[in-house]
């Protein structure tokens, strides 16, 4: 592999207080900072010892000998679908299911994951997303270099500013301090990275200017907690116990719920267009809908 020099900038040091995963992946933001400042030459070199180790990893893990792409397009999974934006997502397994945490702030949303619903259901997608967690964590250098990689080609063919990236499709962990040199370089390369968040904010105030984040509620969050977020300009996402198209049609006539402007978190997946200050608001599904622990919480709205 043909070496690049790299200068991490002062500022951006590890803050402490890193879970085990992100330490494991954090080693990722010198390789893909480097790839995204190599030249094209250094590139194929990089991109190419990268992919022999993805492709031996997965041999190990009793997978397919062949080297596909970290991140899934835009077409292919249905929440990143419904974006109007071309939305590319890394889909890694959440909580502890690689044996690490990837999702340490989860609460009752852990037994009711997304990840078991679609095609989650399937043994060949859900080893595919454990193998990809284990290989961010394992070989994280050539995850690196293969997510910048994957991001750059995704820029190139929808142009700058016209492509998303949620790296947490199922997980959270703070890519912004996790890679904050690669996300930087990349956002200036033309990417927007967003997701949602279960983690306080005062942990991931790192994120501004890096991640547009809505922070979810908890059942351990009061409706008081709600509010004191939304003041304080955060976008929270609210899961109620309502039809898919109660909540459409709530969001169309311009409901508001306890007195907060609500968007509509069913319509699209992507965030970054949300205003400040808002409810983002989502349907219970599958076996949510039956929740009594306060996670999904009722639609008592307010019509204008």
């Amino acid at each position: 592999m043909s070496t690049v020099s790299v200068t991490i900038a002062p500022h951006s040091a590890k803050p402490k207080g890193l879970t085990s995963a992100e330490r494991m992946i954090a080693p990722a933001d010198i390789s893909g900072l480097a790839y995204v400042r190599a030249d094209a030459r250094t590139r194929r070199a990089m991109l190419a010892d990268a992919r022999v180790t993805w492709r031996a990893f997965r041999v190990s893990q009793g997978m397919a000998d062949r080297a596909p792409n970290i991140l899934t397009p835009p077409d292919a999974q249905p929440k990143l679908r419904k974006s109007i934006a071309p939305t590319y997502g890394l889909t890694l397994v959440p909580a502890m299911r690689s044996g690490r945490n990837l999702c340490p702030a989860a609460t009752f949303c852990a037994e009711v994951c997304l990840v078991d619903t679609g095609k989650g259901v399937l043994s060949s997608v859900a080893h595919a997303r454990l193998v990809r967690a284990l290989f961010a964590m394992e070989h994280a250098s050539a995850f690196g270099i293969l997510l910048a990689s994957e991001i750059l080609r995704a820029i190139a063919k929808h142009g700058r500013r016209r492509m998303r990236v949620r790296l947490n499709v199922l997980s959270d962990i703070r890519w912004e301090i996790v890679m904050p040199n690669t996300l930087r370089a990349l956002i200036r390369a033309g990417a927007r990275f967003y997701d949602y968040s279960k983690w306080a904010p005062k942990l991931r105030a790192h994120s501004t200017g890096l991640v547009h984040l809505t922070y979810s509620a908890s059942e351990r969050m009061t409706d008081s907690d709600i509010h004191a977020l939304v003041s304080a300009g955060h976008n929270v996402a609210v899961v109620f116990r309502a039809p898919k198209r109660a909540v459409h049609s709530a969001i169309a006539a311009g409901a508001t719920w306890q007195g907060l402007p609500m968007v509509d978190g069913l319509a699209t997946d992507d965030r970054t267009t949300d205003a400040q200050g808002v409810i983002v608001a989502l349907a219970a599904l599958g076996s949510a809908r039956h929740d009594t622990s306060g996670f999904v919480r009722t639609f008592a709205i307010t019509l204008p």
